[in-house]
């Protein structure tokens, strides 16, 4: 049996300093246009109030009556991948990758996507619009009860404390088997934890990315977290644990700003001009080459300072490098030939295995270790 959900581990954190401000224009400054298709149903509710002793009924969350994703959550998964990617601040505050603690000494993911402690504020340097759905979309012709989804639990020790508080964040497995309704585990006998809910079986969504005043390490490691290498996957919105929620982003799209003027005015005044503007989407062989080649310039600008950061060559390829946390976000983020073997363990596998440690990312993937199955 193998637990849906495991830790990726931390290396070498990149370095902090202090973001660009925005008193003026500087650094890299334009608008990233993405596309977001779904490899399993996905599902992310609109707001609703849950009604007492009985399964909560979710719709899918809309937009003018269209299926949507919330930028909000969207930011949440990038913003995950890309502390993943770059070692950076923990969310559980551990010994070895300490949150930042000042807006002046920030690491990458906490320039790129915002810092807030009290008074001491750094917005961040983008913002993500919502996603919509395009035509051809399907939703579930039926809602349908869910298994049981339970709150995280980091009190129960032998599964987190060692994992997430010392090493590392959690994800969650993809379960390419999962390819329809008929897949989603259900529940035949509901009660009030239980929900139902309205699931979207296919789709593709389009959103955007606006970012400024960027270094260029930062813009790398924002389209490492965009776009993943082939045969890796996004998981988003909710019943990751029993399989829903496999996407794919592409970049499709990219304007770039570049005042040229020394003059301040001159400079806010031309900053929605654009040096750039190219599209995947084109017929134009050449355009699209044009787009590659700015995507993997950023994404090799990344790569090599964190080859830099690991003391290993430089290269172009941060998939290549050999480092705790990429090696394990090369499982996590594949569909792997397990996936049939991955559920929760029930309440009484707890009162029978409570000091049960859970096997490592990679004891799983080499077979070494799995969880009792009773």
């Amino acid at each position: 049996m193998i637990n849906p959900y495991n830790f990726v581990r931390s290396d070498n954190p990149m370095g902090k300093k202090e973001p660009n401000t925005y008193e003026c224009i500087r650094g890299y400054n334009g608008l990233i246009t993405c596309r977001l298709e779904t490899r399993t149903p996905i599902f992310t509710p609109a707001p609703t109030q849950r009604p007492a002793g009985r399964a909560a009924e979710l719709r899918f969350f809309r937009i003018d009556n269209r299926p949507a994703l919330p930028c909000s959550s969207l930011k949440g998964m990038l913003r995950s991948l890309a502390e993943a990617i770059s070692s950076g601040c923990s969310p559980f505050d551990s010994r070895q990758h300490p949150r930042c603690n000042s807006k002046k000494n920030l690491c990458p993911t906490c320039r790129l996507f915002g810092y807030l402690k009290g008074n001491d504020v750094h917005a961040g340097q983008l913002c993500i619009s919502d996603a919509i759905v395009e035509d051809g979309y399907e939703l579930a012709k039926e809602r349908i009860i869910l298994k049981e989804l339970g709150s995280p639990k980091p009190n129960h020790e032998a599964f987190y404390k060692e994992a997430a508080r010392e090493q590392g964040r959690k994800f969650y497995y993809h379960q390419s088997h999962i390819k329809g309704v008929r897949d989603i585990p259900i529940e035949g006998n509901p009660t009030h934890r239980n929900v139902r809910i309205e699931p979207l079986i296919k789709g593709t969504f389009r959103f955007t990315i606006r970012y400024w005043n960027t270094s260029d390490i930062e813009l790398g490691l924002l389209l490492h977290s965009l776009e993943l290498p082939e045969g890796l996957y996004h998981k988003f919105g909710m019943a990751k644990p029993l399989g829903l929620g496999t996407i794919h982003i592409n970049i499709i799209g990219w304007k770039e700003y570049s005042p040229e003027s020394d003059n301040p005015a001159s400079r806010y005044r031309q900053f929605n001009t654009n040096s750039l503007n190219i599209s995947a989407e084109s017929s134009d062989s050449e355009t699209q080459k044009q787009l590659r080649h700015k995507i993997d310039f950023f994404k090799g600008a990344y790569a090599s300072e964190y080859a830099h950061n690991l003391g290993q060559p430089a290269t172009n390829d941060l998939w290549s490098l050999n480092s705790k946390n990429l090696n394990d976000l090369k499982i996590m983020l594949s569909e792997v030939s397990y996936s049939n073997e991955i559920r929760y363990p029930g309440f009484r596998w707890f009162q029978d295995h409570s000091q049960e440690r859970l096997p490592s990312t990679q004891d799983i993937h080499n077979g070494s270790r799995r969880l009792p199955d009773n």
